[in-house]
């Protein structure tokens, strides 16, 4: 069994997944949670975090600039 993809939920709202593909756009993405159109095996709440949201959402886009799976 590999690891083909990793995502977290945030908030208890949204999930963020970093996926591996061969296409060139990003490999960071976001869903509801336990949306993902991949297998998933468990889903983990993070709980609380120190940044607000619009900040989260904010690395997250700098983040899927710069990684393309």
């Amino acid at each position: 069994v590999g690891v083909w993809h990793t995502g977290v939920q945030l908030y208890g709202a949204f999930e963020v997944t970093f996926g591996g593909h061969p296409g060139d756009f990003t490999g960071v993405f976001t869903t509801p949670p336990r949306a993902v159109p991949l297998p998933l095996f468990e889903s983990i709440n993070l709980g609380p975090l120190s940044k607000s949201v619009d900040e989260v959402r904010k690395i997250l886009e700098t983040m899927a600039a710069e990684y393309t799976g």
